[in-house]
């Protein structure tokens, strides 16, 4: 079975000698893509222990990785070779994303809270940003100007650029999006106009081994960043902080729930 081609695959599958063959489809395939690729090794120091999240620039130059040992690295994709190394966060970095134009910006957010805009070339933290979550994904929107944050149960909107005027006022803690369980991922339609979010079903599903995840796919026009604010205005009004949030489930969706 090991040295079986599709059409072998199929033929047998026809005779009932595999009753299920999507392991051997998948093995075949997996075979395939490694005899037509070569394999490239990146040049990670021996101390570190772990990698956990990946990202390529948009013009496919650079690869950014992050690590167990709270680091942020950038290798070139050309030579495989390391190029600079991030340090500032708290904790371990759990997501990495490029700018979508710019390879010079990428940002990352850790597991300590915090999202870091770093400067490649400068290998400075331009800016950084501290939730009260762990932070699990982050998504540059495709003009570049905001990031998309996943912040435990909180989905946040951040204008990075603090030195740029943006019709989102209040791009921080109050402009955000909340969900009864953490929100997984985040990421933008290339157009802009889309936003998708993943998050486990509410309320909280109780003994069960495997955690269903629910993709949210939400138009992002000016009515909804209209919503947000309108949220994000009342929130700061109000003393309190007894103000409605904007809730993921009660948002309008392209992809029924």
């Amino acid at each position: 079975m090991e040295g079986d081609n599709l059409l072998q695959i199929l033929g047998r599958r026809e005779r009932n000698y595999y009753p299920s063959c999507g392991e051997h489809f998948e093995n075949l395939l997996e075979r395939d893509f490694l005899s037509n690729n070569r394999e490239q090794k990146l040049a990670l120091e021996n101390n570190v222990i772990s990698t956990i999240a990946i990202a390529f620039s948009h013009d496919g130059s650079m690869v950014a990785t992050t690590h167990g040992d709270h680091t942020v690295k950038i290798f070139m994709c050309a030579s495989s070779k390391l190029y600079k190394t991030f340090h500032g966060h708290p904790r371990t970095p759990w997501t990495v994303k490029f700018h979508p134009h710019n390879r010079s910006y990428v940002a990352s957010g850790c597991l300590g809270f915090e999202v870091r805009v770093w400067h490649i070339e400068s290998t400075q933290c331009i800016n950084v940003h501290r939730y009260e979550h762990a932070i699990i994904s982050v998504a540059f929107h495709p003009s570049g100007d905001f990031l998309g944050v996943a912040s435990g149960p909180q989905l946040h909107f951040w204008n990075w650029r603090r030195d740029t005027e943006d019709r989102i006022p209040f791009i921080g803690e109050k402009f955000h999006i909340v969900h009864d369980r953490n929100i997984r991922a985040v990421l933008f339609h290339p157009s802009g106009n889309f936003l998708l979010a993943a998050a486990p079903k509410s309320p909280a599903q109780k003994r069960h081994p495997l955690t269903f995840c629910r993709l949210h796919m939400l138009v992002w026009n000016d009515s909804v960043v209209d919503t947000l604010i309108a949220a994000a205005m009342s929130s700061a009004e109000n003393s309190t902080d007894h103000s409605t949030p904007v809730r993921l489930d009660d948002l309008p969706v392209l992809i029924p729930r």
